[in-house]
């Protein structure tokens, strides 16, 4: 028989078996979530750290772990693209206005001691103190530094005055706020440090100079 009568006779009965796009057909894969953990702890921490800021400068613990994860999240591709780099940039920003904030105020960290000192002298004199600056402004000789120098200059950057302390003071002794410090100052009068100064207990901590 003729090839050709053969494939007439016998017509292909299932031209269509394979389509195109057969592949289409087959099942999807799941696409795999995203993982939006790491994301989501970075810019939480990268808000608390703008926070923590302002309470004994926690930021510097929370900053760096919200960079880490937001690094993290970010070289690994794990989702939440957005909120990583909202964490990182929020995390930065806080270390940033720290290191601002020690930079202006440098001059009282470095002088705590001494501040801390006159303070202290400040309230076990505050009788004679406040009567004496509310008649006439006058102060004592060791808080007369306060008014020049690089104390001023720091005051200045805040837009106050030594003035300015002194009368948030005076409202505080009037209002008998001193009256508890000098009690428990007073209760340690006598003692003296190894060096012959004065010991002062200032609300429970004791201040050796």
């Amino acid at each position: 028989m003729n090839p050709q009568d053969y494939s007439n006779q016998y017509p292909n009965q299932y031209p269509n078996q394979y389509p195109n796009n057969w592949q289409s057909m087959q099942p999807q894969q799941p696409v795999p979530e995203e993982r939006k953990g790491f994301a989501i702890a970075s810019l939480v921490l990268g808000i608390c750290s703008i926070v923590l800021m302002c309470c004994c400068c926690l930021n510097v613990i929370a900053a760096p772990i919200s960079i880490i994860l937001g690094i993290i999240s970010l070289a690994t591709h794990r989702g939440g693209k957005g909120l990583s780099i909202a964490g990182i940039i929020l995390s930065v920003v806080s270390i940033l206005l720290l290191f601002i904030v020690f930079q202006s105020t440098s001059v009282f960290w470095k002088n705590s001691d001494q501040i801390m000192q006159d303070y202290t002298q400040l309230i076990q004199d505050a009788d004679t103190v406040f009567p004496a600056y509310e008649k006439d402004g006058t102060v004592p000789d060791y808080l007369q530094k306060y008014y020049e120098g690089e104390y001023k200059e720091t005051l200045d950057k805040f837009g106050i005055t030594f003035d300015d302390v002194m009368d948030y003071l005076d409202q505080m002794y009037q209002q008998g706020e001193f009256d508890d410090l000098q009690s428990a100052l007073g209760s340690t009068g006598g003692n003296k440090t190894s060096s012959g100064a004065p010991k002062s207990s200032f609300t429970g901590v004791e201040l050796a100079y």
